[in-house]
């Protein structure tokens, strides 16, 4: 497995993992991320950050990871440490990201 396969394969597993928590939390993403410990979510926001960087990246030559981007990319601007160059970076790639 390559390096940047590796990198999406754990990206997949953070989402799976937030997805986790919204349906047994029932409260969406940002309940979820919000009630993290904030070392936690710290962590959680800077791999987020990183993994959907590189997945957009890869949709940029494949069309086919396009809709994966745009709904990591609204799960970025769940979190609180979003900045202003974060939500540049974000926003554009999410769908509903300019409503926020």
């Amino acid at each position: 497995m390559t390096r940047k396969k590796r990198w999406l394969a754990t990206a997949a597993a953070i989402v799976a993992c937030l997805a986790v928590l919204w349906l047994w939390r029932g409260k969406g993403e940002t309940g979820a991320v919000r009630r993290m410990a904030p070392a936690d979510q710290e962590k959680l926001y800077q791999e987020t950050y990183a993994a959907t960087r590189t997945l957009c990246e890869a949709a940029r030559t494949d069309d086919a990871l396009e809709d994966r981007c745009a709904s990591w990319s609204e799960l970025l601007l769940e979190f609180p440490e979003c900045d202003e160059a974060c939500r540049a970076f974000a926003t554009p790639n999410a769908p509903h990201g300019a409503a926020r």
